[in-house]
């Protein structure tokens, strides 16, 4: 049945998560001093006000986790539905992975 609905939709929406920007770019694009050289790194976090580094940052897959605030995530989608308030579909299309046709 909901296959029919879908084939039947006037519009077709797709997830497309290879056109994601690259964890390492994102990151720092917000500002964040990580070396893409190490895997696992420390940061200052964006979700406190952060004294010395203590969200961990995997640059390769985007997952982060705070040891102080608890923020964390998979990868940069969920780091930027987080930082910003955002339901999954609106970041997708604020990270240009979200097409319609």
């Amino acid at each position: 049945m909901l296959s029919d609905f879908n084939n039947q939709s006037k519009f077709k929406t797709q997830f497309d998560k290879s056109k994601l920007p690259s964890p390492s770019d994102y990151y720092k694009t917000h500002g964040l001093e990580i070396n893409t050289a190490v895997v696992w790194q420390k940061t200052k976090c964006l979700f406190h006000r952060d004294g010395r580094p203590s969200l961990s940052i995997n640059t390769k897959t985007g997952g982060y986790q705070c040891w102080s605030c608890g923020a964390k995530g998979g990868d940069i989608l969920d780091f930027h539905r987080q930082l910003n308030g955002m339901t999954f579909i609106s970041a997708c299309k604020a990270l240009g992975c979200w097409e319609e046709s």
